[in-house]
């Protein structure tokens, strides 16, 4: 039935009856059957009585309750419309048969209502023995109390949980103190009402001394199929593991989250995209709060737009676990609108079984910047030309630069590691690094050279800066080296000082040579004089022609020295090489053993250059003659000839390249050591036996090659030969020397007047009385302020002024050009034991009217007196 009230507008609301509702809160078993015999309607108390919830029964068949179907069929016959009873055995969902007594009534619309009665005893209550031996075998810590909290029963393990004698009765739930404090008494209380209660674990020691334990207790009602409590069961658990484990899980979740706030790195958990976690770090490193950041934006809106589509691709590919697990390097944003650079790593991980990704940030701006600096640095010492070499305190090799692998031949991989000492080739003293670096930790700083060979041989004079490399606290921890090659440099210098050394000698033969050719002329002019005073037939000449001959070799001598002393050039003129070789070479093959082959190469088209030709000869000649002697056993000599452009390494101006015709002289003899090569060039050096050599062969040539204007470069090794290449100037400009006419006429005077000015008495008495018997006046000066005061004092009369160029005080050039001053159109002829090149040739060039050799025959000089004085004025 259903009964209505007045709703809302006018609508009316159908409720159920009042009485209806009274159907689920009676507590005895109701059912509902229809005219087809099944069930329409059970209640609570009638699900429990066959083991089922009430709306399951809605739809069975009653009969397939009854155990046997014609009772029920016997029951529901002839059913009055007024209440009947009977007997009825139910089958419950567990097949247990209970027998109820049934009483029922028929409905208008051939429905009936049963009302059941539950048999005697069905839910009576349980015995405790039969609970004692249901709970002691199990493992779980029980203890049962009635639902007034009266301890019933506790099982072994319960005992030995807690350490209570078994013979120890268990008290009553809220007054056992050995279990349960008060506490626990709210909870206690709630469990009492029929509520699941869970006791915070406690830390428990058993009262027999045993291991400290946690323990957590849990206590649910027990009830009857009505619902009803019939007793509350606790369940004790030994939690001492689990508790240690979560002990650990929160200290070790309260460690984790201090390190990943107190991390220096911005760390964050990223989730569909969006922040689910930001650290201290990553607000700070973008200037967001964690409340802007999480749930309200991801990384992406961080990047800056160019960097955006890389980033997303790497973020995706982690997620998807894609790939290399490498870092990301992309533009961040900071929220005041600062530009960073970051790098960023990813993986995912599973947070509440959904992954996810965990991402570290760093920020690299200032790492990039150092390592733009750095890179740029880097640059600039791959460009440096000096070797560069870092290496550690013990001496291995942590850095070296692009010059040092071209100076050692190195590659930077092969070398990066090892030991510096190792690798190096020392000539000479070894590389003591214990000792340098004594220096080093005293000075800081150690200078030197170092002399070191390459793996190809090539030997390297180095000069070496090495500097401390000290950490951030002052630590000594490496060395750095700058090495120069100064090879080129010292060959230069060895050089120059060569040349220095070889024109001081130059400069002591030169005079030397100058002081004998005035003692030489003094002997061949009196040897002159003698013969001419004794007669044709007279025994004694011979004797004196001996002597004048010996005193010519000896002048011969001098002019060797002279050709050293680059004083020898006395003729200029345009020579081509080649002819000069192959004349000597044509006089020179007479003279080779059968077993040394000669070898040429002259080129068709080479350039004359300007030269005395009989001295070039002389440096051929020579140059064959030594290679010859070098190669006792035989061997090969080689001649050639080439051009080349070269600067003088003996030249102290700044270099000037210039145009060469080259010579060069090779055999495969001997060769030289570094002494013989330090010393070939200097005069009346040799090695060559007493007897067989004067040892100014090879002085001679390099005073020839240097007064034409050249150089000699000589390389030689011992057992493998020597080279020597004779560099000689093509000239720019070239213009013939004037020839000399040659004198004619007599050479007798006629009484004109000689000024003879020379600091030699014996070369001055010579010259008065060869000149006075030919028949001219004489006048001598020994100075040349007493030649200037007679000149002035006889200046109208005197026809001729011989001029020695080397004397004390005033020199022959200064006397000379006061004499000009005093009359331009005064004759001169220079005299001197040098040659007419130099001072000489410069005061011809102004006007002397000729020159004089020491020394010289009467003859010669009586010729050139009167050359001299025939030669026409201007």
């Amino acid at each position: 039935m259903f009964w209505k009230k007045p709703g809302p507008q006018g609508r009316t609301e159908e409720l159920h009856n009042p009485l209806d509702l009274l159907w689920d809160l009676v507590p005895v078993p109701l059912l509902h059957v229809g005219a087809d015999g099944r069930i329409l309607r059970a209640n609570e108390a009638a699900g429990r009585l066959v083991g089922l919830r009430a709306p399951s029964l809605v739809g069975f068949a009653f009969r397939d309750l009854v155990e046997r179907s014609s009772d029920s069929r016997r029951f529901f016959q002839g059913l009055p419309p007024h209440p009947r009873g009977g007997r009825l055995r139910l089958r419950r969902i567990s097949g247990e048969v209970v027998e109820v007594e049934a009483r029922a009534r028929r409905a208008p619309d051939g429905s009936a209502y049963l009302v059941l009665s539950e048999p005697p005893g069905l839910y009576g209550p349980v015995p405790v023995e039969w609970i004692r031996g249901a709970i002691a075998d199990l493992p779980v810590a029980v203890g049962i109390y009635d639902p007034e909290g009266n301890a019933v029963v506790t099982n072994p393990a319960w005992h030995r949980l807690f350490g209570i004698p078994r013979e120890q009765a268990p008290g009553h739930l809220l007054q056992d103190g050995t279990v349960f404090g008060p506490v626990d008494r709210p909870l206690l209380e709630a469990a009492l009402r029929g509520h699941v209660v869970r006791l915070p674990p406690r830390k428990w020691t058993p009262s027999d001394g045993s291991t400290p334990r946690m323990v957590e207790v849990v206590l649910a009602p027990l009830r009857d199929p009505r619902g009803m409590i019939h007793h509350l069961a606790a369940f004790a658990y030994d939690v001492t593991g689990r508790w240690r484990i979560e002990e650990s899980l929160r200290e070790s979740e309260t460690r984790y989250r201090v390190l990943i706030e107190g991390s220096p790195d911005a760390m964050f958990l990223l989730e569909d995209g969006l922040f689910r976690f930001v650290n201290r770090s990553f607000v700070h490193m973008f200037g967001v709060s964690s409340v802007e950041a999480v749930h309200r934006m991801g990384l992406l809106a961080l990047c800056v737009e160019e960097d955006r589509p890389r980033l997303a691709q790497y973020l995706a590919d982690r997620l998807a676990q894609r790939g290399r697990e490498e870092a990301v390097v992309f533009r961040g944003r900071r929220s005041d609108g600062g530009m960073i650079t970051c790098e960023l790593r990813a993986n995912r991980v599973l947070l509440e079984g959904k992954p996810v990704l965990m991402g570290i940030l760093r920020d690299i701006t200032h790492e990039r910047r150092m390592e733009e600096a750095l890179r740029f640095q880097a640059e600039l010492l791959e460009c440096v030309h000096d070797a560069i070499i870092a290496t550690d305190w013990e001496g291995r090799i942590l850095y070296c630069n692009r010059a040092c692998e071209t100076l050692y031949a190195w590659r930077a991989e092969q070398v990066v590691g090892r030991r510096l000492q190792d690798l190096l080739r020392p000539e000479g003293r070894p590389f003591d690094l214990d000792r340098i670096r004594a220096i080093l930790q005293r000075a800081g700083r150690w200078r030197g050279e170092l002399q070191h060979r390459r793996e190809d041989g090539r030997l390297l004079w180095l000069s070496a800066t090495l500097s401390v490399h000290r950490n951030e606290v002052g630590e000594t921890v490496g060395i750095v080296g700058v090495y120069r090659d100064v090879t080129e440099q010292k060959r230069l210098e060895e050089q120059l000082i060569q040349a220095q050394k070889m024109e001081s000698l130059g400069t002591l033969a030169g005079g030397i040579a100058h002081d004998f050719n005035n003692i030489l002329g003094s002997i061949v002019g009196y040897l002159g004089l003698i013969k001419e005073d004794l007669p044709p037939e007279a025994t004694f000449r011979q004797y004196l022609e001996v002597v004048e001959r010996s005193a010519l070799r000896a002048s011969e001598l001098t002019r060797q020295l002279l050709g050293f002393a680059r004083r020898g050039k006395f003729t200029v003129q345009r020579v081509q090489l080649r002819t000069l070789c192959e004349e000597v070479l044509s006089l020179f093959r007479s003279t080779l053993h059968e077993r040394i082959e000669i070898q040429t190469r002259f080129p068709e088209d080479l350039p004359e250059v300007e030269g005395d030709p009989g001295q070039l000869q002389q440096v051929i000649l020579n140059l064959c003659m030594n290679a010859k002697d070098a190669m006792p056993q035989g061997g090969i000599l080689t001649l050639e000839l080439g051009e080349a452009l070269a600067d003088d390494p003996t030249s102290q101006g700044p270099p000037n390249l210039r145009r060469y015709v080259v010579l060069t002289v090779r055999d495969t003899g001997v060769g030289m050591d570094d002494y013989v090569k330090s010393r070939v060039f200097e005069p009346f050096f040799t090695t060559k036996e007493p007897g067989k050599g004067t040892g100014l062969g090879m002085a001679m040539v390099y005073g020839i090659v240097r007064n034409h204007g050249g150089f000699v470069d000589l390389q030689s090794q011992v057992g493998k030969g020597t080279t020597v290449q004779v560099y000689l100037p093509v000239p720019v400009e070239w213009q013939p020397q004037p020839q000399e006419e040659e004198a004619t006429g007599v050479a007798e005077g006629s009484g004109e007047l000689i000024l003879v000015v020379d600091d030699e008495e014996p070369l001055c008495n010579l010259l008065r009385e060869v000149l006075t018997r030919r028949g001219y006046r004489v006048l001598v000066a020994r100075s040349g302020e007493e030649a200037l005061e007679l000149y002035q004092q006889w200046r109208d009369e005197v026809d001729l002024v011989i001029l020695d160029m080397i004397m004390p005080g005033m020199s022959g050039q200064e006397v000379f050009e006061a004499l000009l001053s005093l009359n331009p159109q005064a004759r001169v002829l220079l005299s001197s034991g040098y040659t007419q090149e130099g001072a000489a040739g410069e005061l011809l060039r102004k006007g002397a009217r000729g020159f004089l050799q020491k020394p010289y025959l009467i003859p010669e000089l009586t010729a050139k007196v009167r050359e001299v004085l025939e030669q026409k004025d201007g």
